[in-house]
């Protein structure tokens, strides 16, 4: 049987126990076996390995000793590396898949940016929060949220209001303000605070009031009615003004005005007044027109009022010189005429329907003082004049027409007396 490597045998235990082995032994060279040695070899190994076999010689104690060697080599390497595994436990993170499935996001740059901030207050500034980031805002059903001091109160259902949005109510809301006294103090406040410029003025917000009509003419349908209210500043020189509008529209056709009121108290009215009582000013010393039922109404250039029981134009309780300027004019109708051609005017008018007339004497004017008739003009034309005492004195470049004893007289302005009419 030729000689074979110990690599090349297929099967040792297949050989007869004599036949004949090249093997390489550790220094290099080769030398002869048996069969039955290397199976001895293989076997003593084993055991050496195992612990089994102690005191060996020649060949054995060096296979044992090279044994050995390798395994306290091995047992050397596996301690040094327990420990070099030990050292880098506490540097590196033990492998994580919930860590790897982390690092694999798009975000993760984003992310790991975030865990290099040294504080909460550097979160809050990196991610833009105010200083609500800091308050607590937790509410479960009603209850409020307090930040300084102010309180916003949520209710267990429904939307709670936030600024910057728009906000739909559908119950009443109530501004309460408590112990104000008897001091003038905001409840509710439209605002625009945006500065106006020269010939842009900047109008408040409004406030709108918005209702539903039935109308019944073909086709039937409800239909929006809306009221306005808001300040419209008038540019002036030393001081701006403003007028306070009303203005109303229905079905969105557009908006109208109907009401003025300036920041001087004049009051302009766009349509008509209806009065089932009263129209007063400054009550108990100025003016007071009174009716029970009156509608002033505008038409074309004038504007006129239909009064039905009456017109009274009263002074209040304080004397004339406390309540009207120095000259105490009373009524002052000073119209401004310009006219031209065939064009004629009348500055005072009055024009009565007598559909039917009682038996009493009617008058289309009857002045008086202190309740007693001193003129009177008919409403058939009379001219009904009440006997004075003859005045004093000389008119300057006038004269008086007046009654005495029942006779008409005048007094010209160089004191002659003249009897028009005797009694």
């Amino acid at each position: 049987m030729a000689d074979v490597k110990i690599s090349d045998l297929p099967a040792l235990g297949a050989s007869a126990a004599t036949d004949l082995h090249e093997v390489e032994t550790a220094g290099g060279l080769s030398r002869k076996e048996t069969s039955a040695q290397l199976l001895a070899y293989i076997q003593a190994a084993i055991q050496i390995a195992e612990g089994q076999v102690t005191g060996l010689t020649g060949d054995l104690a060096t296979l044992s000793a090279a044994i050995s060697s390798e395994a306290a080599t091995r047992a050397a390497a596996d301690t040094a590396l327990s420990a070099a595994i030990a050292g880098l436990s506490g540097v590196y993170q033990p492998l994580s898949a919930e860590l790897s499935a982390i690092a694999a996001l798009s975000t993760a740059a984003y992310g790991r940016s975030l865990l290099t901030l040294a504080d909460a207050a550097a979160l809050r500034a990196s991610a833009g929060l105010g200083t609500a980031a800091t308050q607590d805002l937790t509410v479960t059903g009603a209850g409020a949220l307090a930040t300084g001091g102010f309180t916003l109160t949520v209710p267990a259902s429904g939307v709670a209001a936030l600024l910057a949005t728009s906000n739909v109510f559908t119950v009443a809301q109530t501004a309460q303000r408590n112990n104000i006294g008897a001091v003038s103090s905001d409840g509710v406040i439209l605002t625009n605070a945006t500065a106006a410029a020269a010939g842009a003025q900047q109008f408040s917000p409004r406030l709108r009031l918005t209702g539903q009509g039935w109308k019944t003419t073909a086709t039937a349908g409800s239909q929006a009615v809306d009221w306005i209210i808001e300040t419209q500043p008038v540019q002036g020189t030393t001081n701006p003004t403003s007028n306070l509008s009303f203005q109303s529209q229905v079905n969105g056709g557009g908006y109208t005005e109907r009401l003025g009121l300036t920041s001087a108290g004049v009051m302009t009215v766009f349509s008509s007044i209806t009065s089932n009582g009263s129209i007063q000013a400054n009550s108990g010393t100025g003016f007071l027109l009174s009716s029970t039922w009156a509608s002033w109404f505008s038409d074309s250039d004038k504007v006129k009022m239909s009064v039905a029981r009456g017109l009274q134009i009263l002074t209040g309780a304080q004397p004339m010189s406390n309540v009207l300027p120095v000259s105490n004019v009373f009524l002052d109708v000073r119209p401004t005429v310009a006219q031209s051609s065939t064009a004629a005017y009348t500055a005072f008018g009055i024009d009565v329907t007598e559909t039917s007339i009682g038996s009493g004497q009617n008058y289309l004017a009857n002045l008086k003082v202190g309740g007693v008739s001193k003129f009177g003009i008919w409403s058939n034309g009379v001219l009904n004049i009440i006997n004075v005492t003859a005045p004093a004195g000389t008119p300057s470049g006038s004269g008086y027409l007046y009654v005495e004893a029942g006779a008409l007289k005048y007094k010209g302005s160089s004191g002659t007396v003249t009897t028009v009419a005797a009694a």
